[in-house]
């Protein structure tokens, strides 16, 4: 007796492994969107020199910036307050005292934010490591990309052992006027 096999049967075997197909693929995606949102994107970020930092483009924002830290502490105040250099389109602060005793043993570290703490720019998101949110500052100063973030890590900092830092002079230049804006951050320090 031969068994009857409806083409039916078969097309509705096919249709079901094309939408495990279909379905597996749009987790994989959302997946790594979500991935990406939450992490530290390992995309090679280029060095950025004074003359080229002096040459972009600088934006003003609709709020204002500031620096709080852990010498001067975590408020933001008029004395962390970054003041918008109309001239050269940066917000900028100077003599921010390192000498002192730090306000916390989590070591040196800032965060560039408006006094609401809903617009932080940092090098990375909240969940990263201290050392994924850290750089150095030689002597002839640094320059670091930033991102805007709803919640960043505190940018943490090294200063030179040879040196007797008293204080950092700041400038942060806006260089995108998007929703989240990125920028450019100028670290130098003040024997």
């Amino acid at each position: 007796m031969r068994s009857l096999h409806l083409p039916i049967s078969r097309s509705a075997g096919v249709f079901s492994a094309i939408g495990i197909i279909i379905i597996t693929a749009l987790m994989v995606t959302a997946y790594n969107a979500w991935h990406q949102s939450w992490t530290i994107k390992p995309e090679y970020t280029p060095v950025v020199t004074l003359s080229t930092f002096n040459q972009t483009v600088g934006y003003k924002l609709g709020y204002d910036l500031f620096m709080p830290n852990s010498f001067t502490g975590w408020t933001p105040n008029p004395k962390n307050k970054l003041h918008f250099n109309s001239l050269t389109n940066t917000y900028e602060i100077y003599g921010v005292n390192v000498a002192k005793t730090q306000v916390d043993d989590w070591g040196a570290r800032f965060k560039i934010t408006s006094i609401d703490w809903q617009n932080e720019f940092g090098v990375a998101v909240a969940e990263a490591t201290n050392e994924q949110s850290k750089f150095g500052i030689p002597l002839e100063g640094a320059i670091v990309h930033l991102t805007h973030y709803v919640d960043s890590r505190d940018i943490y900092f090294e200063l030179p052992k040879a040196v007797a830092a008293k204080a950092l002079n700041v400038k942060v230049k806006i260089t995108s006027q998007d929703f989240h804006p990125t920028a450019l951050l100028y670290v130098t320090l003040v024997e």
